[in-house]
């Protein structure tokens, strides 16, 4: 996040770098921009750069929106998605900070147009830098074996900086939560697809109240909806399910009394 001062006066310019497809990143950014128009009293321009396409049948968020109670909430982001754009074009731009990038470009995860980042990074003085950022974001898309011969650097020396360690962390964990994500809707289908043959109603007959549900409590509804003979009963079910959990039940009744107490 950046302090600028342009023709609009002074704001905040709030850029995220998207590895891997997210499906809650346009609730997360639309969070932090409302953090920093309270915090810093600045309006807020906020941006995405996604590295990686998603993936096949998901489409990458270009705003957040929600509708509520008659109450909605809305952000737009600027959008830049890397594979979209021309390598070619990029590189004649001449602007160092584009060169790592290159690769993820259209037409950019070439051995050829690698050759060419990186005769452009050593013209820049901090030639080394920028050179080992390119190989990094290289071997997103290109063989280590490739990037070792073109850019010089040992992947072995390259995955062992802070810069290496920090992407693939990231994106190890944007890869389990999206593994977890397409589980629970898997889980979530079977049950909808259960509910609609046991009794008799559309598989989106809860509408999204089964939606908020996690993976655990979906597959428990799912085992009890073999043994509920009824829409009735199951519906119960659903609503025990829903409600909080014994110990946040025990903290709000504690609280409660305190503030009894306090009265």
């Amino acid at each position: 996040m950046l302090k600028v001062k342009g023709e609009q006066g002074e704001f905040l310019s709030l850029t995220d770098l998207q590895l891997n497809y997210d499906a809650n990143m346009d609730r997360r950014l639309a969070a932090y921009a409302a953090l920093a128009r309270e915090k810093y009293r600045l309006e807020v321009h906020v941006a995405v750069v996604y590295l990686r396409p998603p993936p096949e049948g998901k489409s990458v968020a270009k705003a957040f929106h929600s509708e509520f109670m008659g109450q909605t909430a809305h952000q737009d982001f600027h959008t830049v998605c890397l594979w979209e754009l021309d390598a070619e074009a990029a590189l004649a731009l001449n602007n160092p900070a584009l060169i790592p990038f290159v690769p993820l470009m259209k037409g950019g995860n070439t051995a050829h147009m690698l050759r060419r980042c990186v005769a452009k990074a050593q013209e820049e003085p901090n030639a080394q830098e920028v050179e080992m950022a390119l190989a990094l974001f290289a071997s997103i898309v290109m063989k280590d074996e490739l990037i070792k011969q073109i850019v010089g650097w040992s992947m072995n020396i390259l995955k062992e900086s802070p810069l290496y360690q920090e992407l693939t962390a990231l994106a190890r964990e944007e890869g389990r939560e999206e593994g977890r994500e397409e589980e629970r809707l898997a889980h979530l289908q079977t049950l909808q697809r259960l509910i609609s043959y046991r009794y008799g109603v559309t598989s989106d007959y809860f509408g999204d109240q089964l939606h908020e549900l996690d993976s655990n409590v979906i597959k428990r509804l799912t085992n009890v909806a073999f043994d509920l003979e009824t829409l009735q009963e199951f519906e119960r079910a659903v609503a025990e399910h829903a409600q909080p959990s014994s110990i946040d039940v025990e903290f709000e009744k504690t609280l409660n009394e305190i503030a009894t107490n306090n009265h």
